[in-house]
């Protein structure tokens, strides 16, 4: 039988953890979270409020958007079929969220939901009850978390926010412990999770720079998630100018100024570096989703490396 203290304890982890994703760290959840050793050392000295929440909008808000859709929708935004379907999973187990369905902080808090109903129903002796949750959590962890939290894990911690990278992995080892604790008896659930197809670009000559600065900053399709900031610094690496706009676009003008600039074949080869050690991260991972992952990461790595050696050039 589970052991009650250790579900709840997982319930109020999630909670914790979720609260911090979606609205931001707090002097108070520090404190909480200061026992941890991942962040022992990171909250030695914990900054003020004001910089903690100026900290989360620079990630979460400019940066790193830790929506489901962002992730795992060809359309790269918020809300979709990925909401629809955590709506749907939240109607079905009776979670009311406080934020967006596919926020990662409203999933953490739907887990936190049913650990908390799992241990209640350990201390009522209610044992077809506790199955029950325990299947729901296995399949909303399967379905839903786990086939992106590890790609937004290693988003925002190329972010240099240190805390908030740290909370970030924490859910990740949090729900990747979960999943394991709960076995394989539970639920049946859906089939294996898959990306969308990505486009074969080099098979098509009409293809432009354009269309791979699309390609690179659609997750779904390319494997990683390049936030502003990453193009940013992937610009100032060579020198060349980005201009002030949307991530494609952004990465659009890199490409394109570093053909004016003579530094293309250098410039493309960084981000084929940046790919791989998405790649290498991926299949560190026991879990069947970041093999998906690694997959598309690796024909993204491949793909790079033709650009890089002239298939594409302007």
């Amino acid at each position: 039988m589970p052991d009650p203290t250790l579900v709840q304890a997982r319930s109020d982890a999630y909670h914790v953890l979720g609260t911090a994703l979606l609205n931001g760290l707090t002097p108070q959840t520090l404190d909480l979270l200061g026992e941890v050793s991942a962040l022992g050392d990171l909250t030695a000295q914990p900054p003020s409020a004001e910089v903690l929440s100026a900290e989360h909008y620079r990630v979460f808000g400019l940066n790193v958007y830790p929506y489901a859709g962002v992730f795992l929708s060809v359309e790269g935004l918020m809300g979709g079929a990925q909401s629809d379907a955590a709506v749907d999973f939240y109607a079905q187990v009776g979670f009311q969220p406080s934020g967006d369905a596919d926020h990662i902080g409203t999933q953490l808090g739907a887990l936190a939901w049913l650990a908390g109903a799992e241990a209640d129903a350990l201390a009522d002796g209610q044992m077809g009850q506790v199955a029950r949750v325990r299947g729901l959590r296995r399949q909303f962890l399967e379905e839903r978390v786990l086939t992106w939290l590890p790609a937004l894990a290693k988003a925002v911690e190329s972010q240099g926010a240190p805390l908030y990278t740290a909370v970030a992995h924490l859910a990740l080892e949090l729900a990747v412990d979960d999943r394991a604790a709960l076995g394989d008896d539970l639920l049946a659930v859906g089939g294996p999770f898959s990306l969308p197809p990505a486009p074969d670009l080099l098979a098509d000559p009409k293809t432009s720079l354009r269309d791979i600065a699309a390609f690179l900053t659609t997750s779904a399709y390319a494997g990683v998630y390049l936030s502003r900031d990453d193009i940013t610094r992937l610009a100032q690496n060579h020198r060349v100018p980005t201009g002030f706009t949307d991530r494609t676009m952004l990465l659009h003008n890199v490409l394109r100024s570093a053909v004016d600039y003579g530094v293309f074949a250098a410039l493309v080869e960084e981000l084929r570096g940046l790919v791989a050690g998405w790649m290498a991260y991926f299949g560190a991972f026991d879990l069947p989703a970041c093999g998906v992952w690694t997959s598309a990461t690796a024909r993204t790595a491949e793909m790079l490396a033709q650009v890089r050696d002239g298939a594409l050039s302007g």
